[in-house]
């Protein structure tokens, strides 16, 4: 008994594993396009500084304080840094912080405190940046006194999007 080996049969069975293989590679790539790559991120960081006129004009100019900073001749203020790093659309609806709470005071008030912005809503497309300054005395009076656990920007999703422990240390060594 003799066994013939067809070529044409041969190389249409090699094409068709090649394109399986592609196949199989073009599924995969899909699924984690759509699982791991396709995210939505807010990044927010606060900065304390100060606001100062810019003359001959109606605009101002924000300085950022650090540490060593002593001069003190604007008005004080904290900048919201909103970055949307995602790649999705994301409505940010409120910026507001969480108070820290102890134990014996849970039952007092509301855990957070809502910090006003008419810009908001507002839809972040990815890579958009959203700033808003707020000169509330409140807010500077109680990072001063570590009463601020975080801030936050929530969306419509009811997600809250945190600054970073690092941030707020950062802005109590500063305005303290």
């Amino acid at each position: 008994m003799n066994i013939t080996i067809n070529q044409g049969f041969l190389s249409a069975d090699i094409y068709s594993i090649i394109a399986l293989l592609i196949a199989l590679f073009s599924l995969a790539w899909n699924i984690i396009r759509d699982l791991i790559v396709s995210r939505t991120k807010l990044i927010i960081k606060v900065n304390y500084g100060e606001i100062r006129n810019i003359k001959g004009t109606d605009r101002g100019i924000f300085i950022k304080r650090n540490k060593n900073s002593t001069k003190e001749a604007g008005r004080q203020v904290l900048l919201f840094d909103i970055v949307n790093s995602g790649n999705k659309t994301i409505v940010v609806e409120e910026i507001r912080a969480r108070n820290k709470i102890s134990i014996f005071e849970k039952k007092k008030g509301s855990k957070y405190m809502s910090i006003v912005c008419e810009k908001l809503p507002k839809a972040l497309k990815p890579y958009e940046t959203f700033k808003y300054y707020s000169g509330k005395n409140e807010l500077i009076d109680c990072l001063k006194n570590k009463k601020i656990e975080y801030f936050s920007a929530r969306d419509t999703k009811e997600k809250d999007w945190k600054t970073s422990r690092k941030n707020i240390k950062e802005l109590i060594r500063i305005i303290g």
